[in-house]
């Protein structure tokens, strides 16, 4: 199997073919273009709507925030003017029909959509001001049940884009905001599918299936068919960060082939066994974690979550939600996780605008690391390498980049 790059990393590899001189004058040529056309929009109406600034750029679009006359923010999400291929333009707009179709409060609102008088489409959307789930717990010092109250607004809002016959194929924290407030929103559907369409010809090249690897399903990265299985197994990853501060498959600086390998053959460890073995990561105190016996209860939501085959995962995603309250009824957390899922816990006092980081498809490749073997040992060369989820947030890895499978 070979490896295409999408984003910046593919615009790297791309750039291996030229003289460093001509690759240095095209990056300056293509800024050149990009910040031209990003200050053309400043003050440009859409709707009651006019441009304020540029947010962020990503593999296909550009945000902007904009403001109407009343002060009232929203999200301008752009395509971008050389991506307006075929295949861009329709996936695109079926992210467009996707969102036209969602009404709940923990799914980015769609307010309107159009065509610019240049024959972009675009779409102004809910201007969602908030952080990374994984990093908004980390730097808010959350707890295990405040943690698991914003996990169960994520199952909600997850659970409510599957009844609308969506499967949203890329959840990761980086995709699931959190307010000031509290309060999750599930954000770009970028490469989600409708059931309805399951079955149409695909909006990727012939062999490729756009993914996060560190979130990818078994079945994804094999290029089978995707059910809400898939998005099962990505809270199940989600879920288990939360839990132990920890990625369940995670070496930095490894390449993408050493997780592709340990999500479709290795087990990793419980998660209560990486806490017995690394303590807790980074966000998490040995004290957020004394109650071993809700963390050891957790281990079978995780793990069932993250079952290799679709069909031993839960059935959806309203039955691991259930099986998380049904556990905090037995710990004796009955009402807490639910009561900490919106406005129980401090107002943070740091509140930084972020924006609609979530929406720039960004993505990092990742690595196998924490595993037991066939007969259930762990690895003590892994455990020793093992990382925290926040060194494969950094931007200037070598992995940088939205990683697509594409078979020989």
């Amino acid at each position: 199997m070979t490896r295409v790059m999408e984003g910046r990393a593919g615009a790297a590899t791309n750039r291996l073919q030229l003289s460093e001189d001509d690759a240095s004058h095209l990056d300056e040529m293509v800024a050149a273009i990009e910040k031209k056309f990003i200050d053309g929009m400043i003050g440009r109406r859409f709707g009651d709507f006019y441009v304020v600034e540029h947010l962020a750029t990503g593999g296909m679009s550009m945000i902007f925030l904009t403001k109407n006359g009343r002060g009232e923010q929203a999200a301008l999400k752009l395509i971008q003017p050389g991506q307006t291929g075929s295949l861009q333009l329709k996936r695109f707009m079926r992210e467009l029909a996707i969102l036209e179709t969602m009404n709940h409060p923990n799914v980015a609102a769609l307010y309107h959509r159009g065509i610019t008088d240049d024959g972009l489409p675009y779409a102004v959307m809910e201007y969602v001001d908030g952080r990374p789930l994984d990093r908004f717990c980390r730097e808010e010092r959350l707890n295990l049940p405040q943690r698991l109250g914003l996990f169960l607004q994520l199952c909600s809002g997850t659970a409510y884009v599957h009844r609308k016959g969506v499967i949203h194929r890329d959840l990761k924290p980086d995709n699931v905001l959190v307010t000031r407030d509290g309060r999750v929103k599930v954000v770009d559907f970028g490469i989600a599918r409708t059931d309805r369409n399951a079955d149409s010809p695909r909006l990727t090249q012939p062999g490729m299936q756009p993914m996060t690897l560190g979130y990818a399903s078994p079945e994804q990265i094999a290029g089978q068919p995707i059910t809400v299985a898939g998005d099962i197994y990505a809270l199940g990853v989600i879920l288990y960060q939360l839990i132990t501060g920890y990625h369940p498959f995670l070496r930095p600086q490894s390449p993408c082939l050493d997780l592709e390998r340990a999500v479709l053959e290795l087990t990793p460890l419980k998660p209560s066994r990486v806490v017995d073995l690394l303590g807790p990561g980074k966000g998490l105190s040995p004290e957020d974690l004394h109650d071993k016996s809700l963390v050891s209860g957790l281990d079978a939501v995780a793990q069932k979550a993250l079952q290799r085959e679709p069909g031993r995962r839960f059935r959806d995603v309203p039955e691991m939600a259930a099986a998380l309250s049904d556990l905090n009824r037995k710990r004796g957390y009955a009402g807490r996780i639910i009561l900490s899922s919106l406005g129980s816990f401090k107002r943070p006092k740091r509140i930084m605008r972020d924006g609609l980081l979530a929406t720039t498809c960004l993505a990092v490749g990742f690595a196998a690391c924490l595993w037991m073997d066939a007969g259930g040992r762990a690895n003590a060369e892994t455990v020793e390498a093992y990382a925290t989820f926040d060194n494969f947030h950094d931007p200037t890895s070598s992995h940088f980049g939205h990683c697509l499978i594409e078979s020989q």
